[in-house]
């Protein structure tokens, strides 16, 4: 039975579901700081059928912030269970940052902020990879895709 919970954000308690192939979870970064997501992977069973996990983590959305308070989330304990959650299979993890920030105007200096914004996120997410997510680099059967994307609302 290949079994797939569709995208959310919250607690769940997934120790009745060894036959989950796939996982698709939010969080909110600084709001939540991956506790709602740690709290639902670590109901994982040991033995399981996961296969595939993506993480959105949204931030400067409810509160604003920069995008280096990704690194303040317990990302040691997040490696822990995907170990452990993985044990030596096949496993793809997949962390997606999408910040928000807010803009005055789509003049030309806005589009410079964005740019620059843009690089910040990228070497956040550098650090991240290399600093927090270190530890998922040395199982060969577990393969780590990064991304982001910078969104911009207006404000007068």
């Amino acid at each position: 039975m290949n079994e797939e919970i569709e995208s959310f954000n919250g607690f769940c308690n997934l120790e009745n579901f060894a036959g989950l192939h796939t996982l698709d979870m939010e969080t909110y970064i600084p709001e939540d700081n991956l506790l709602s997501v740690l709290s639902t992977i670590e109901t994982i069973p040991a033995q399981n059928s996961l296969r595939t996990f993506s993480l959105s983590c949204n931030f400067g959305i409810l509160e604003a912030c920069g995008p280096e308070a990704i690194l303040a989330a317990d990302w040691h304990r997040f490696c822990s269970e995907i170990l452990r959650i993985t044990q030596g299979k096949l496993f793809s993890l997949s962390i997606k940052l999408h910040y928000v920030y807010s803009g005055y105007s789509s003049d030309e200096q806005d589009e410079e902020g964005l740019e620059d914004i843009n690089g910040h996120c990228a070497s956040t997410l550098f650090r991240l990879r290399s600093e927090n997510l270190s530890r998922l680099a040395y199982p060969p059967t577990c393969t780590l895709d990064t991304s982001h994307t910078v969104h911009r609302t207006f404000s007068d």
